[in-house]
């Protein structure tokens, strides 16, 4: 697959297998999301049970967060600009 952002100027190729999480909007559409949770209470277990960056940690407000266990990737959040 290959996405391309901001009128062409950022492009991203994805190989591999598909996601098998749909990304979704959040925040208002300020904030794309690759996460398994549904509501807060989800999204509350997902951060103590995964590791990673978190908003007020850095500048730079995307996430990633991992697995503990296999240490792949289990979710991402990434801030859309001018947001």
């Amino acid at each position: 697959m290959r996405l391309t952002l901001d009128g062409g100027d950022w492009n991203a190729t994805v190989t591999g297998d598909p996601l098998r999480i749909t990304p979704r909007f959040d925040f208002p559409g300020q904030c794309v999301r690759i996460a398994e949770y549904a509501d807060v209470e989800q999204w509350q277990r997902f951060l103590t049970d995964t590791f990673g960056s978190q908003a007020w940690l850095w500048d730079d407000p995307d996430e990633l967060r991992f697995a503990p266990d296999t240490r792949e990737l289990a979710g991402a959040a990434f801030r859309l600009p001018g947001t």
